[in-house]
């Protein structure tokens, strides 16, 4: 089964709660970048130039333990 990067992130969004979202940002290698855009674009139906999730910029980088993605305070 392919990596639901919609659910995950929803997940990971969710659990911060009353965080600040402008303070947030999301850190994927290039390739998970890419892979996120073509799950958005062939399974979700949005724009496959997506630069955010849930109003949370995506950022190129190395997320920890190489998890697919990291959501962390913006650098």
């Amino acid at each position: 089964m392919e990596f639901d990067y919609y659910r995950e992130m929803a997940e990971a969004a969710a659990s911060h709660g009353a965080s600040n979202i402008r303070e947030l940002e999301w850190v994927m290698t290039e390739d998970r970048i890419a892979d996120l855009r073509r799950h958005l674009a062939e399974d979700v139906g949005v724009d496959d130039e997506v630069n955010e999730m849930f109003g949370i910029p995506i950022v190129p980088g190395s997320p920890k333990d190489g998890a697919p993605f990291e959501l962390r305070q913006r650098s």
